[in-house]
């Protein structure tokens, strides 16, 4: 060691980045595996805060491996064995040692604080060219660094015995028992340490961009595995005031920007076909083609092109106006009929005695935009839904670069409506979407915006997705798909979510994703209070009677 260096040390106290060992309290908003990688960089952060001239030490416990597989990893600095029972006999043996080897200063600093200004520790060093001693204090009472000066020693050893560790009255003790000492006290600024869950959203919000902690928690949100991890929600079905049925519902709220937090109810890993939810990202590629401008089409036919439609008479002339206009017939699609999902368009239909057409189809705005698109691009009609046509060859490629690897690798299926579906997990569905709604991309803007302005046209105005929409006067982007999914996303950026009903029902997704919303605090009271019907449906039997209600386990419910 440099003779010069080795006069001003900077002491990091830390422990060797284990599962299980390191960070416990961040659960569960990380796994043991997620703790360990995020405190390494808390490591690595704090052994980069010495100042020019200062020499670096990591103190840790004795422990399997410890001093091979740190020395490794900082090979700059010097691995040494903390001994002794209490925090205080160990900080104690550390600064006798460095002060019997010559040293004139030390610091010792611990590695809860992965946002500590490095100004911080500078500032430590200078008050120690004339004070015996530099505390730094923690908002949480204690304090983050203990710095002292050669020429207090042995007399400042006493600083540490019997001190409350632990406690918030540390640093008022400590303060104190240096003023029986007789060691004047240079008091540095406050900062806070990460200990808790509620602590990482200010670290997330303080992170410097390139720190080590910074790309670890970019890395940990990517990967879904920030944030709080609770139960699947349940929502039961009760008639009576007595359980009757019950879903499980799986979902993840993933927040954006430096934060990266995620809230996941269940395994956010479960695989799901996306079904119906993917429609924004099927038609961008026409979208961005231009295909709409060219043939005159507005906004109302791009949100139909993104639709679950109910096959309401409006639904039906806007999809009708694009068949017109890119020359096409019903025929054409791929979907098969159905009736429609607005009740009274179908009564309509049953009282003139009509059978329902493919223009029905809840996914004919799509397949009316899709194949327009087809004509625009000189592609064949036929075969628009198979794999190899080079119109799913686009919309996989523009998958892709959403999804930031390749959509072949992912498991494909047949959508209801005869298109190429993909299964993935909700994490990146969530993420995804979240991505959407925080693009500023023309087109993407365009389908975004498109959707929020008429939501009744994204499905119908009975549904969830429309009236999620229209309560939050458009902040909200939601999209349903078949057999329990849902996916939405802040308009303005903030969040993306996804959510899957594990046996495939649709009824518990409204109090399921109400509730999650709600408890997240993503919807405002008045936007709740709008959602009302969807968060605690009621069960009606045959002559229209209330006889039960949904609601999510452990809400209060009462049921006639």
């Amino acid at each position: 060691m440099n003779r010069e260096r080795s006069r001003r040390r900077l002491l990091v106290f830390g422990r060797l980045p284990e599962p299980g060992y390191v960070k416990t309290r961040l659960h569960p908003e990380l796994t043991g595996e997620g703790s360990a990688v995020l405190y390494e960089a808390f490591l690595d952060d704090a052994m980069k805060l010495a100042p020019d001239g200062v020499a670096v030490e990591l103190w840790v416990p004795d422990r399997p491996g410890a001093l091979e597989r740190l020395s490794s990893r900082y090979p700059a600095a010097r691995i040494r064995l903390q001994s002794g029972g209490s925090l205080g006999d160990r900080l104690e043996m550390a600064f006798a040692c460095v002060f019997n080897e010559g040293a004139d200063c030390a610091v010792a600093l611990g590695s809860d604080h992965p946002t500590l200004p490095a100004d911080f520790v500078a500032r430590a060093f200078e008050a120690l060219a004339d004070s015996p001693l530099a505390l730094g204090p923690s908002l949480d009472g204690g304090y983050y660094a203990v710095g002292l000066r050669e020429s207090a020693w042995p007399r400042a050893g006493g600083l540490f015995a019997g001190a409350p560790w632990s406690t918030s009255g540390l640093f008022a003790w400590t303060r104190a028992r240096a003023a029986s000492l007789r060691l004047d006290c240079v008091q540095l600024p406050p900062w806070y340490d990460v200990d808790r869950p509620s602590d990482l959203a200010r670290m997330a919000d303080d992170l410097t961009e390139g720190s080590a902690t910074a790309g670890a928690w970019a890395r940990l949100a990517a990967d879904g595995r920030t944030g709080a991890v609770m139960e699947p929600i349940r929502v039961t079905v009760d008639r009576a005031g007595t359980p009757e049925s019950s879903h499980l519902v799986y979902g993840i709220v993933l927040e954006t920007g430096s934060s990266g937090r995620r809230h996941a109810f269940g395994d956010p890993r479960l695989p799901a076909f996306w079904r119906s939810s993917m429609k924004p990202l099927q038609i961008l590629p026409a979208v961005r083609d231009g295909v709409f401008e060219r043939l005159g089409l507005g906004a109302e036919a791009l949100a139909l092109a993104c639709a679950s439609h109910h096959g309401t008479p409006q639904h039906l002339a806007i999809v009708q106006s694009v068949i017109d206009t890119a020359e096409l017939t019903p025929e054409m699609f791929a979907c098969g009929p159905h009736r429609p999902f607005d009740d009274g368009a179908a009564r309509g239909m049953d009282r003139a005695g009509r059978l329902p057409g493919r223009i029905h189809n809840n996914c004919s705005g799509q397949h009316a935009a899709l194949l327009a698109f087809c004509v625009a691009r000189g592609w064949p009609v036929a075969g628009y839904q198979e794999p190899e046509h080079p119109l799913q060859r686009a919309v996989r490629r523009e998958l892709s670069a959403w999804l930031g690897e390749d959509c072949e690798r992912l498991p494909w299926g047949t959508d209801g409506c005869g298109l190429p579906t993909p299964a993935l997990s909700l994490r990146d569905m969530a993420r995804v979407f979240a991505d959407v709604g925080a693009s500023p991309e023309a087109a993407v803007r365009s389908v975004v915006t498109a959707m929020t302005t008429h939501p009744t046209l994204v499905s119908g105005p009975t549904a969830l997705s429309a009236n999620l929409m229209r309560a939050s006067s458009g902040r909200i982007l939601a999209k349903e798909g078949a057999e329990g999914v849902f996916c939405l996303a802040s308009a303005e950026g903030a969040w993306g979510a996804a959510f899957k009903v594990l046996d495939g029902a649709t009824r518990p997704l409204g109090p399921a994703v109400v509730h999650a919303l709600a408890t997240l605090s993503l919807l405002a009271p008045e936007e709740i209070g709008r959602l009302e019907q969807f968060a605690r449906p009621v069960v009606r039997n045959t002559c229209g009677n209330e006889v039960g209600v949904l609601s999510v386990e452990g809400e209060s419910c009462s049921s006639t």
